[in-house]
Order: structure tokens, then C-alpha cells, then sequence
């Protein structure tokens, strides 16, 4: 039950003891009276919560704490993200608070660790990382440290950060990321495109036997490269396997063939 300010209680008292030492506290108090029956009502003041802020009533025994009131929604949380990361993986907090200032300054908000070439703390040190929820490899990017202290940070073949640049660079989103994508329909382009103009460097094309499943394919926005190997015989009849690229540029929906290696030759 609970109890506030100004609440009345009734107290039976069965025993009073009348002796001069004792407290009776009751207008009922006889002292030629040893033992009485009476019933006394008492005026029991107890501090309520305005009065006494230290103090809570608890109205439910499973609770660990009363809130007065509901003061509104928390504040916003502080991203740690990066910082939780780096320490556990052996950063002091220090370094990987400093290490997520510069990482957010490059427009970083998380990372992924996929390997560390060293020691946090110890040394050199470079993090390889999947950036901002990306997981394709392509996207990954670098940061390296020395003794813990972050001094570099690349993506691809861009700086991103660099303390003898004077840090900052540019952000990660500042980094053009070409298009990689090669549909089916592409690839036997390619591949209708390469076959013929490797025979033309053939002596003997006719003999020419492209293994299909050598094949390889790269794209970097609008350049194309597709790779294989072509068995082939010589004038004595000998066969042998040449591996061979071949570079292209497309233009809408045409293929132009740029260049041409066999065998670690440019032919074209």
C-alpha cells in the first residue's frame, strides 16, 4: 500500500506499559493502569514525493526505478560506429575515436574489416575495409597507420587522405567508380568480335581451336577486355596454345576492337 502525505492510520494498541521510563505516546495513557484496551487514531504525516525527491514509492516490487515524469525523447545518439569497431580490434580509444574524425571527414560513416597487414598499436599497419554498408570488392578501400595514428587513406587508385598532403583530400564519393557490369549478350559479342580478328594473325587460322571455357571478361565503363586461348599448328603440324586480349570500346551499341595481344605481343 502506499502511503503519501497527510493519510490517517488506525492503531490498535493492546499493551501499554505505564512504567515511568516508558513511552506511551497515547491520549489513552492511564498510569494507574498497567494494561488497557483502546483504540487510538493517529495522525501519521509521511513526506511525499514533491516534498521529499530522494524518495520513491515503489508500486510495482519488480521495478528498479520510478520516473516522475516523462521528460521527453531521449537525445540523439553518438555515432561510434567506426570507434567500436577499431577498438575491438585492438585500437585504444584514443586512436580510434581520432581515426573516426578522419574517416567521417572523408565521408566514411562505417566500416567492415576485412584484413590488417599489422599490429593496431604496434608499427605499420594498413586496414583493408568495406566502406558504408558496401560489401562488393570493388568498393573496398584503405587506411594505414603507424603506431596507431592514422596518416593515409585511398580508394582505388585515389587519395583520400594524406598527412604529407596536408590530410584531407577528397571524399570516398568524390572517387568515380566505373561500371563493371557484363551482360550475357555483351559477352557473346565480344566473344563473335575477338574470334575473327585473332585468326587474321594466324598463319594457319584454319587450324585454330578456341577453348571456350578460357574465356575472361573485364569491363571499366566503356572499355572492354576479353581474354582467352586458341590452339593452334604451325606449318609442321605442331600444335601449341596461344593466349590472347583483346581490348574494346563500345559506342551505343557497337564493339570497336582497340587493341590486340598474343602472346604477350601487340599485334594490333
Amino acid at each position: 500500500m502506499s502511503i503519501g502525505s497527510g493519510v490517517i492510520v488506525t492503531v490498535a494498541l493492546h499493551e501499554i506499559d505505564s512504567s515511568p521510563d516508558a513511552e506511551t505516546g497515547s491520549e489513552c495513557d492511564n498510569k494507574s493502569l498497567k494494561y488497557c484496551n483502546c483504540a487510538v487514531t493517529a495522525m501519521i504525516t509521511m513526506p511525499s514525493n514533491e516534498e521529499s525527491p530522494q524518495t520513491n514509492v515503489a508500486t510495482d516490487n519488480y521495478s528498479y526505478f520510478t520516473a516522475e515524469e516523462i521528460v521527453g525523447p531521449a537525445p540523439a545518439e553518438i555515432d561510434t560506429r567506426i570507434s567500436e569497431v577499431l577498438i575491438e580490434k585492438g585500437y585504444t580509444v584514443e586512436h580510434a575515436t581520432a581515426i573516426q574524425e578522419i574517416l567521417n571527414t572523408i565521408g566514411i560513416e562505417s566500416i567492415a574489416i576485412e584484413n590488417m597487414t599489422g599490429k593496431p598499436e604496434e608499427g605499420v599497419n594498413c586496414v583493408i575495409s568495406f566502406p558504408n554498408g558496401y560489401t562488393a570488392r570493388d568498393r573496398r578501400f584503405n587506411f594505414t597507420t603507424e603506431d596507431g595514428v592514422l596518416f593515409w587513406a585511398g580508394f582505388l587508385d585515389e587519395d583520400l587522405y594524406d598527412t604529407d598532403q596536408g590530410g584531407y583530400i577528397q571524399n570516398y564519393s568524390d572517387v568515380h567508380v566505373p561500371e563493371k557490369d557484363v551482360t550475357s549478350a555483351e559477352f557473346a559479342a565480344l566473344i563473335t568480335h575477338a574470334e575473327p580478328a585473332i585468326k587474321a594473325y594466324l598463319n594457319y587460322p584454319d587450324t585454330a581451336n578456341f577453348k571456350q571455357l578460357s574465356y575472361r571478361v573485364g569491363r571499366s565503363d566503356n572499355l572492354y577486355q576479353l581474354s582467352g586461348s586458341v590452339q593452334v599448328q604451325n606449318g609442321f603440324g605442331v600444335k601449341d596454345t596461344i593466349n590472347f586480349s583483346v581490348w574494346f570500346e563500345k559506342d551505343g551499341t557497337k564493339f570497336q576492337i582497340t587493341a590486340i595481344v598474343m602472346d604477350g605481343v601487340r599485334v594490333y
